[in-house]
């Protein structure tokens, strides 16, 4: 954010038009090839979306960690507190920020398909424009398919998939996964003294170093893909991250156990440990 009269904005002042220069710059660096800024797109738009579902949570202040500029990050940090407590205004914005993203991904996906599509394919989700009419979502399922949205995904998630990437297990298990390869490339940068480019990228990474991943050395051992003959060896790094997790947010864990139920032969703990590892089996195939 500028600074007024020499002195550094609240942090719970929000520059609406700041957030929207940034999207607008990443976004022509993405029209123009740049290799981060698709990636950064889709991830601004990715947080928007999941927690545009966080209406009335009064829990939802946690941003994606592969936001990499503060205004973004504490932008939409204040617009989610604002929705939270039923602020119309920020809802409208939020959508505002969300339907811009959409529409620049298509319109870089109009110029360069492929480009696009190295990106769209590693994602079980991406982000589209939709509306009532039979015809949108034609429209939209076309454009899916011509970014190849979801074919290498963990998991896919084309027609074909049996795996259902929205319910709570699988949502559960991807992000155990997504913290596994977080931990691991953040180590492997440790160990072969290297940083990464920007200086909020370097912090974030230093952040989680310091806090999370030298707990979980053990990441660099597993083998370099996740597949059905690795999955048993993944899992007992995931599971310790669960639990690790679930240490820090005691209120997750109660949520998971009171979802899985009880009545199923063994502690309820116990029981929603077993949903989250056979939605993490069912990952590899």
């Amino acid at each position: 954010m500028n600074k007024k009269n020499g002195r550094t904005p609240n942090t719970k002042e929000f520059d609406k038009q700041a957030v929207f220069n940034v999207l607008r710059n990443t976004a022509r660096l993405a029209t123009e090839g740049h290799k981060d800024a698709l990636t950064t797109l889709w991830q601004a738009q990715h947080a928007i979306s999941r927690h545009l579902a966080c209406i009335g949570d009064q829990n939802a202040r946690t941003i994606d960690r592969g936001l990499l500029t503060e205004i973004l990050q504490r932008g939409i940090h204040m617009l989610l507190i604002r929705m939270s407590k039923n602020d119309p205004s920020a809802l409208e914005e939020l959508l505002e920020i969300a339907q811009s993203c959409c529409e620049w991904l298509q319109e870089t996906a109009g110029r360069d398909a492929d480009f696009v599509a190295k990106i769209a394919e590693g994602r079980s989700f991406w982000p589209v424009m939709l509306g009532r009419k039979r015809l949108y979502h034609k429209l939209a399922d076309a454009y899916l398919t011509k970014v190849r949205a979801g074919t290498k995904s963990i998991p896919p998630t084309t027609p074909k998939t049996n795996i259902e990437a929205n319910d709570r297990w699988t949502r559960v298990a991807l992000e155990l996964l997504g913290d596994i390869f977080t931990h691991r490339r953040i180590l492997s940068r440790e160990k072969a003294r290297t940083r990464s480019d920007g200086p909020i990228t370097r912090k974030i990474e230093n952040e989680i170093l310091i806090t999370e991943t030298k707990q979980f050395s053990e990441v660099l051992n597993l083998p370099v893909r996740f597949d059905s003959k690795t999955k048993s060896k993944y899992w007992v790094v995931a599971k310790k991250v669960l639990i690790a997790r679930w240490k820090r947010n005691p209120a997750e864990e109660t949520d998971a156990v009171k979802a899985a139920g009880s009545g199923h032969g063994e502690s309820d703990r116990a029981y929603a440990i077993r949903r989250v590892r056979t939605a993490f089996y069912a990952l590899a195939g």
